[in-house]
C-alpha cells in the first residue's frame, strides 16, 4: 500500500495491492468494501489491465478477467481518492474510519500488510506495524511499516501527539495523547488512562496468551466514537 495524506484537503490518496487467496472456483467477481467516500480511479489485473468495476455504496464490485480456480492466488491493484480526513484541531486530524480506508474482502479478512505513507513534515504519523524505513525531503516525510501477523485490519491517526510509554510483560506499550486532549486532561486522567491500557492487556494476555506482537499502540483522538482495529 503506498498512501499520501494532505490534511489540507483533508484528503487520502492511495495505490494498493491486494493478494487474495482463492478459496471457491467459478467466481467471476469479486466484491470489496470500501468507504463511499473514497471514489476508485482504476482497478487493474496482475498484467496491468485495466478490470470493470461497479460502485455500489460501500462495496466496489470487480468483474474478474476469468473465472476463479480454488487454490490459486488473485491479485488485483486499486488506484483510488477522496475525503477520508476530518479536521478536530488546528493540526490534528480523525481518519474518519479506521479500517475502511482501503479495499476489503471476504468475511474473514485478516491480512499481513506492507504500508508506505507519506504527509506533511509538521505532523506527525501513529500507526499500526513496525517501522521498518522512512525518511523526508522537501517538507515530506515518509514511513514504511509492516504488519507481518494476519490482523483484521491496519490503521493510523495524524496530527500531534505527546507520548507515554510502559513495558507489559514482552509488549512495549505506547498511548499517544493528541495534543488538544494532552492540554485538557490533567496529569492524573493521562496515568488513569495508561494504567487502564496497561491492565487490559495484562487482563487479556492471562485470558488469552500472550500478545502476538512485541508493540501496541493506543491512540486517543477527539472523536464522537470510539474505533478499534
Amino acid at each position: 500500500m503506498d498512501v499520501r495524506l494532505d490534511p489540507k484537503r483533508e484528503h487520502l490518496a492511495a495505490t494498493v495491492a491486494v493478494e487474495l487467496d482463492v478459496e471457491k472456483s467459478g467466481r467471476t467477481v469479486a466484491a470489496f468494501e470500501l468507504h463511499p467516500d473514497l471514489t476508485v480511479r482504476t482497478v487493474r489485473d496482475r498484467l496491468g489491465t485495466g478490470l470493470p468495476f461497479a460502485r455500489v455504496g460501500d462495496e466496489v464490485l470487480v468483474s474478474l478477467p476469468a473465472p476463479t480456480r480454488a487454490g490459486e492466488r488473485l491479485d488485483l491493484e486499486f488506484d483510488y481518492d477522496g475525503h477520508m480526513l476530518q479536521r478536530v484541531g488546528r493540526r490534528e486530524f480523525a481518519l474518519r474510519h479506521t479500517s475502511r480506508w482501503y479495499p476489503r474482502c471476504g468475511v474473514l479478512d485478516r491480512a499481513r500488510y506492507d504500508v508506505t505513507y507519506r504527509w506533511p513534515r509538521k505532523l506527525d504519523l501513529v500507526a499500526s506495524g513496525r517501522n521498518v524505513d522512512g525518511g523526508g525531503r522537501d517538507g515530506e516525510r515518509w514511513e514504511r511499516r509492516v504488519l507481518d501477523a494476519p490482523a483484521i485490519a491496519v490503521s493510523f491517526e495524524l496530527g500531534e501527539f505527546a507520548y507515554e510509554r510502559v513495558r507489559v510483560g514482552h509488549v512495549d506499550v505506547t498511548v499517544a495523547f493528541s495534543r488538544t486532549l494532552g492540554r485538557t486532561l490533567p496529569p492524573r486522567a493521562r496515568a488513569e488512562t495508561v494504567r487502564v491500557v496497561r491492565d487490559t492487556l495484562t487482563f487479556f494476555q492471562s485470558v488469552f496468551g500472550p500478545h502476538p506482537l512485541g508493540e501496541l499502540t493506543v491512540v486517543t483522538v477527539p472523536r464522537r466514537s470510539s474505533q478499534a482495529e
